[in-house]
């Protein structure tokens, strides 16, 4: 019996491919903090960022995702006001006042949409981008707004 149920298991598991959080999500939407001078190396990854053309080392794992997004506005200049939920508008005020003088890289579906200097805590749980972000992103963001809710 035990041999049988061992069989089914590793039978199963050759042919599952699908895991948890395996799958590549179809919008994203990053926030990386600059390193700091001294972070263990492996733990950074360098993101060229344009306007000026500049290399930037970035935490390796972003302090916010489109998780914390609560929603996205094109705005009439073609920038974007986007607002956090609640615990993503803590993240930012903690991330942004521990990093004062450092950048923020914000990378949209890969591309690299804003690296502002942050000059003070960003509190207010709005970020305004510039112009930058194509229909489709917002559409994207839509798709997987409405995928969120169902869950």
């Amino acid at each position: 019996m035990k041999q049988t149920l061992l069989l089914m298991v590793m039978v199963l598991g050759l042919f599952h491919n699908g895991q948890a959080g395996s799958s590549k999500p179809e919008f994203t939407l990053r926030f990386f903090m600059q390193a700091a001078k001294g972070t263990n190396p492996a733990q950074v990854i360098a993101l060229n960022v344009p306007n000026p053309d500049q290399i930037i080392p970035v935490n390796k794992f972003a302090v916010l995702t489109e998780k914390h997004v609560a929603s996205m506005m094109k705005l009439p200049n073609g920038g974007t006001l986007v607002t956090l939920t609640d615990s993503g508008s803590k993240i930012m005020d903690t991330e942004t006042s521990n990093n004062v003088g450092n950048v923020m890289v914000v990378l949209c579906n890969g591309r690299v949409i804003y690296a502002p200097e942050i000059d003070a805590p960003l509190r207010s749980g709005k970020i305004m981008l510039p112009p930058g972000l194509a229909d489709s992103d917002y559409q994207l963001f839509e798709n997987y707004a409405k995928k969120r809710e169902k869950m």
